[in-house]
């Protein structure tokens, strides 16, 4: 059985890809998806086994840690946003007192 991985960034298209690939390998992948905005497209991911879709904001902390709770680890693809990353992210994730996190960029 594969790992529960946590995807922030997955309607991006670097994000759909890491989807296909880890759900190829077995992964189960928890998807934090944006809520549509006024005036903007939705971006929604197709229904496929082993893929959970929930409704959140990356830059939020109560998102984030619901979305990695129960994870094994995971990736950050979120383009860059006008805040500055929440001080959390270093402070708990990287400290190792919460799930191993890889942060990469799709800039």
């Amino acid at each position: 059985m594969g790992m529960r991985i946590a995807l922030l960034g997955a309607t991006g298209a670097t994000g759909r890809l890491v989807i296909g690939a880890a759900l190829r390998d077995g992964h189960e992948v928890q998807a934090l998806v944006r809520p549509p905005r006024p005036g903007s497209a939705v971006r929604t991911l197709p229904l496929r086994d082993g893929l959970v879709q929930r409704t959140g904001d990356a830059t939020d902390l109560e998102s984030v840690a619901e979305i990695v709770k129960g994870c094994e680890a995971a990736i950050c693809l979120v383009g860059p946003v006008r805040e500055a990353a929440p001080e959390f992210v270093h402070d708990d994730f990287l400290s190792g007192k919460q799930t191993p996190m890889f942060f990469g960029s799709a800039v």
